[in-house]
């Protein structure tokens, strides 16, 4: 019984480790590198969930945005939406697959996730925050479009924090 507690915690603690490592990388602009200890850390939760659901959404928010920043875009579109069918109310997956249609250049696709993410604004996680679309590079191409401007103009200036 002791070896099972033990395997747990050090599968637990190591989980934690990649989830860890692979934030520190995206969070140091080594996107492509970030992408292994994050999509390890994502097959465990797979495998036994232990995260709480902020640390979920950070996990899948950034395992997603190292893919689009790494030009990975379909890797990044799988991850949110095995990650909008677990938790369909992740604001912030929403917006990350908003922005990887901004990529494809897909502006009517990214005003559907957009307005799913601000439908969601009030779900977000303490820490999470979602990100204002105007400072989403991105996007900058859709600014003379009418329909995107109307989202955009929805999302507070700045972005919107968790608020509970």
């Amino acid at each position: 019984m002791r070896a099972l507690a033990l395997l747990i915690l050090v599968g637990s603690l190591f989980g934690s480790s990649l989830l860890d490592d692979g934030t520190a990388l995206f969070n140091a602009g080594e996107y492509e590198k970030a992408i292994e200890p994050l999509q390890r850390a994502l097959d465990s939760e797979k495998h036994e969930s232990r995260l709480a659901v902020g640390e979920w959404r950070g996990l899948v928010v950034h395992l997603a945005s190292a893919y689009r920043k790494a030009g990975k875009l379909t890797a990044g579109e799988e991850v949110l939406q095995y990650a909008i069918a677990r938790d369909a109310k992740c604001p912030t997956c929403y917006f990350t697959l908003a922005a990887i249609y901004g990529d494809w250049n897909k502006v009517y696709v990214a005003i559907k996730w957009l307005k799913l993410a601000l439908e969601n604004r009030e779900n977000l996680a303490p820490g999470e925050v979602l990100p204002d679309p105007r400072k989403e590079a991105t996007f900058q191409r859709f600014m003379k479009n009418d329909d995107f401007r109307a989202v955009r103009n929805a999302f507070p200036e700045g972005g919107e924090h968790f608020a509970h």
